[in-house]
Formats: structure tokens, C-alpha cells, sequence
């Protein structure tokens, strides 16, 4: 996994940009969420170095009015989410008091000013290898900012020249992919984030994943702080994004082993069809009802799912999932393949390289006359390298785990290369312990304000609000 290229991300969730001196937009789902468990660990180090200052020094110098003094973290909360966070310090008893909702549209969205002689933000995190902060902290993320202070358009779709070497890129697509950036805009309003448009088409290489085409706006959301007198990003991962996609299906782990460019295409999810999460019974009733809480503000039925750090929304003709269950048969059928490439790519011995397939024969024969039963994995990856010495792998795990594994059909790859979307994904922050403000106004916003009815009805039934422009929920 630690060497998957920018693109292969596209295909595992929602996108997590680490860097806008990267050429392209980086990994999604897996890498997605590694930069932000590595952010979420930054800041607790930085939260926990910051609360020993304030220990030690219980007054705090008074800053110029332009930068305010920063607040001391309060104690850590008990967990509201599961214990992985559950040692975070919070700063949500500095939040902002919740104001009432007002569309981008009767706010300003000139940059924000920074007035002369601000100093830059330099506050609070542990120091890199490089000398430099790994979180810096500014008064600005707990304000609302524009549209303003927006970063330069990115992406395989929006950075001119990747554009031109985009075998995907299409008049339509573009298009398309404005049109969703246009509703993000008329929705959310950038509250403690500066903001980096990601322009993204995918595959943009006949040599990349085998999925049908993909393309929409990703607004990722930066940390803002004051350098050289402006609003400018932080030099921390990014606190999170809101995207719409075309024809993508988020938080899936990609089988990268079997898979073929142009040829095949194998995921595994935690998801049934139906978008109910099954593949880990101890977690299915909180995951479920956490998604069930976003489904009940988002006004209209459609399927809600979870990622690791993003809520979901998926819009299709049928609220179902727009992919296959694979059975066990076709699972060995694209198994034994790609040993034989990986064995080319990547040589094993030969005596792992011969029990592998000596595996699938052995999986072949135990499931002779149920080869056509939908293939469930005991874990969230189906690769080559279980072949080794894992019979079970088709039957629960030791908790009862199964995941199912899925492909595209025919008519999925076949309906993304016309000029309308297939379906739709729209993707915004979850609400997790120990996010920033920032993160929770996001969550809000999407759940609450965007007009989720409009948007099918302009994929789906474009006769409906043929001569309306989109606005938002009140």
C-alpha cells in the first residue's frame, strides 16, 4: 500500500491533499486517512505541549489586538465517538456562540483583511525535523472567512498542464464538474478554513485503475493563518474537504493485486447494497445509527455511509450501491491471474509462489457447487497474498467480520463515458471527538443546507428544475 501513486487514490475515498506543491491531487480512503490520523496526532502533541505551557505560565502574555491570545486547551472529554480519540484535548468551549444560517450569497466574499503590522501566526505545534511548526494555530479558525482567500485551482482536471494530458478530459466533464463546485459555493461558506479547489478527472492515464470514469470538485479545507500580512494555509495537513464526484463510490479498499488496467476492477467495502454497514457486527449498530442521524437531516431518502473521517451521500436512480457482488468463483477467477502477474512484478519464492496456487485449486475444490455464492472476505483486503496459508478466507472472521467484495459491471463503465453523471457522491467532514470548528461547521452545513432534492432532480430529472438555480436549504 505505502507505494500507491496520487492517482490509484482517487478511487479509495474521499481526497486528502497534503500538499499543494504535489502535481496532483494525493490518495484518497487509505492515504486520506493516514494524513488524518497523522493531523489528529500533531494536534494532540500540540494540544499537550500548549496545556503544559499554560500549566506552567497561568498568564497569559497579552497579544496585539490583531492576534488575540491563544486559549489554553481545556482537559480531555470523555470519548463521544470510541476510544481512539478519546485523549484529545477540545477547543469547544472557544467556539464561536451558533449563529443562524446565511447563504455565501448575502455574505461577503471579498479576501479577508489582515490588518497592518499583524505578525504571522507562529503558535503552538512541536517543531519537524525541518525546524519548522507541524501545527500552527491562529484566531482564524475559529472565524468566518470567504470565498475570498481561496488557494490556487489544483488537480488532474484544473492545473493546465495536467489537463493536457488528460485522456479523459472532456467540454462536458469540465462542465460538469464547475456545476458541482457551484452548488458546494452557494452552500458552505468557509468558516475557520482557507480553501484549494481540486479539479479532478479520472483515470488520466489508460495505464490507471480499471473504474468507470470519475470526475467532480474537491474543496479541500486548510488550516488559515496570517502570513506576510494575508490569509495564507498552514503548513498542517489539511482539517478536512466537502466534494462532489460523478461515478465514484468512496472508502472502498481497492484488491490492487488482481486488478487490471482496462481489463478487471475488484473492491471490498463494509457495505452492503444498501449501503447498511454489515462487515464487522460488533460496529454495525454505531456505525449505522451515526449514519442514520446525517440521512435524517439531509431532507430527502437516500443512502448515508461512513468513512473513516467523511460522511457520504450517495444519489443514485435506485439508492443502491452501483456495483456488483462478485461470487467466490469469479474471486478465484481473477485470484490465480494475478498471482501469475504478481509473480513477474514481484517474485516470492518458488515454493510460496507454487502454494498460492496450489490455494486456489484447494478453494476451488472446498467450494465446489457454491462457487456462484457472493463472496464475503474475512478482512477489508482481498489480495494475492492471502493465498499463502488462508483457506478461511471466504468464512467470518474469529469476530464475525465479512466483507464483501464487489466489481463493476458493463453498463457502469459504459454510462460514465457519455456526457451525464451515472451517479453522485457528496462528501463533507464527519463529527468525530476532537474536531475543529471548523470541521463541525462544515458537517452542519452539508447536512442541513445543501439541497440534496435539487441535485438529483438535476442529475436524474433535469425537466424539473429546467429554469431553476440551485439554492440552498434555510
Amino acid at each position: 500500500m505505502k507505494g500507491l501513486s496520487a492517482r490509484r487514490g482517487l478511487c479509495l475515498g474521499a481526497l486528502s491533499i497534503a500538499s499543494l506543491v504535489a502535481p496532483a491531487a494525493q490518495a484518497q480512503g487509505f492515504l486520506g486517512n493516514l494524513l488524518d490520523d497523522a493531523k489528529r496526532k500533531a494536534e494532540a502533541r500540540a494540544r499537550e505541549e500548549l496545556d503544559k505551557a499554560t500549566r506552567a505560565q497561568p498568564t497569559v502574555p497579552a497579544a496585539p489586538p490583531a492576534t488575540p491570545t491563544v486559549p489554553a486547551a481545556p482537559a480531555p472529554e470523555p470519548s463521544r465517538g470510541g476510544s481512539l480519540y478519546q485523549h484529545l484535548a477540545s477547543f469547544e468551549s472557544h467556539w464561536p456562540p451558533p449563529e443562524a444560517y446565511v447563504p455565501p450569497a448575502e455574505r461577503s466574499q471579498a479576501r479577508t483583511p489582515v490588518a497592518l503590522g499583524t505578525p504571522d501566526s507562529k503558535c503552538c505545534g512541536p517543531m519537524t525535523s525541518a525546524g519548522k511548526p507541524s501545527w500552527v494555530w491562529s484566531e482564524l479558525e475559529l472565524k468566518t472567512l470567504s470565498w475570498g482567500n481561496e488557494l490556487p485551482v489544483r488537480g488532474s482536471a484544473g492545473a493546465p498542464e495536467y489537463v493536457k494530458l488528460n485522456i479523459n478530459n472532456t467540454p462536458a466533464r469540465q462542465k460538469w464538474i464547475t456545476t458541482f463546485d457551484g452548488w458546494i459555493r452557494a452552500t458552505y461558506t468557509p468558516m475557520g478554513t482557507i480553501t484549494a479547489l481540486f479539479r479532478e478527472i479520472y483515470p488520466e492515464k489508460a495505464t490507471h485503475d480499471h473504474v468507470p470514469i470519475i470526475y467532480g470538485a474537491n474543496e479541500v479545507l486548510y488550516h488559515p493563518v496570517v502570513k506576510k500580512g494575508k490569509v495564507d494555509r498552514s503548513p498542517s495537513p489539511p482539517g478536512g474537504w466537502i466534494n462532489i464526484y460523478a461515478n465514484q463510490v468512496p472508502g472502498v479498499d481497492p484488491a490492487w493485486s488482481v486488478n487490471v488496467p482496462g481489463q478487471n476492477y475488484a473492491f471490498v467495502m463494509g457495505y452492503d447494497r444498501d449501503l447498511r454497514f454489515t462487515a464487522e457486527p460488533l460496529e454495525t449498530a454505531r456505525m449505522n445509527a451515526e449514519a442514520d442521524a446525517v440521512r435524517a437531516r439531509i431532507g430527502i431518502d437516500a443512502p448515508v455511509y461512513l468513512t473513516a473521517s467523511n460522511v457520504v451521500v450517495l444519489l443514485t436512480r435506485d439508492n443502491r450501491l452501483p456495483a456488483r457482488q462478485m461470487t467466490i468463483g469469479e474471486a478465484l477467477d481473477v485470484a490465480e491471474p494475478g498471482i501469475r502477474r504478481q509473480q513477474v512484478r514481484d517474485p516470492s519464492s518458488p515454493t510460496m509462489y507454487a502454494r498460492r496456487l496450489e490455494m486456489v485449486e484447494k478453494l476451488r475444490a472446498r467450494y465446489a457447487g457454491r462457487l456462484d455464492r457472493p463472496a464475503f472476505i474475512y478482512r477489508s483486503q482481498f489480495s494475492t497474498q492471502d493465498f499463502y496459508d488462508t483457506e478461511g478466507m471466504f468464512e467470518p472472521g474469529d469476530k464475525g467480520n465479512h466483507y464483501p467484495l464487489y466489481t463493476f459491471d458493463p453498463p457502469a463503465y459504459e454510462g460514465a463515458k457519455t456526457d451525464t453523471p451515472q451517479w453522485l457522491v457528496i462528501t463533507f467532514p464527519r463529527l468525530r471527538k476532537g474536531d475543529s470548528w471548523a470541521q463541525r461547521m462544515a458537517h452542519d452545513t452539508m447536512a442541513d443546507h445543501f439541497n440534496y432534492a435539487y441535485v438529483r432532480d438535476a442529475i436524474f430529472n433535469p425537466a424539473k428544475v429546467a429554469g431553476q438555480p440551485y439554492r440552498p436549504r434555510p
